[in-house]
């Protein structure tokens, strides 16, 4: 489970992240989806500098080389059977038999481990292929928090083409 309360960041008077509550209860994937400045990459940054520390050092994955971090995600991913899993992007500059291998692991993880995967992705289709609910943060807030439907796709569009 995932649960984040009051979670704000400014960069100096400007706020650019305020989420009151997000649960994402054990085995649902909740995707995040946003324009670009929407707090997608914060909102990550964020909640993997609470989960990522290492252990009684005070440093954080932020702390690390662009390569480090990488292969941090990637060894983080595989070990063991994962409750949690954070993607950020997951399917972008994948061809397509990976995009659907992915999706399937995704649904296969959630069913058969029950693990908690938050998603973030500027693709609407697949997050609407593998999410139970999606949220859209729109300039730090959380505008819409839906549970995913055969509709959904369609509102998102709507939602984006406003």
């Amino acid at each position: 489970m995932i649960k984040v309360n009051n979670l704000t960041k400014n960069y100096g008077n400007t706020r650019v992240l305020n989420i009151e509550e997000i649960e994402i209860p054990k085995g649902q994937v909740l995707g995040l989806v946003g324009n670009n400045g929407a707090g997608k990459t914060t909102f990550f940054n964020l909640i993997l500098d609470l989960i990522g520390e290492i252990i009684g050092k005070r440093k954080y994955l932020r702390d690390l080389s662009k390569g480090n971090q990488k292969k941090a995600g990637i060894v983080g991913a595989l070990i063991g059977n994962p409750e949690v899993i954070i993607l950020d992007e997951p399917f972008a500059n994948l061809d397509p038999t990976t995009q659907i291998r992915l999706k399937k692991l995704l649904k296969s993880l959630v069913t058969d481990s029950k693990a908690t995967i938050l998603i973030s992705s500027h693709d609407l289709g697949h997050v609407t292929e593998v999410c139970n609910r999606i949220v859209i943060l729109d300039k730090g807030d959380v505008v819409k928090d839906i549970a995913t439907s055969e509709a959904t796709l369609q509102e998102l569009e709507a939602h984006f083409t406003v």
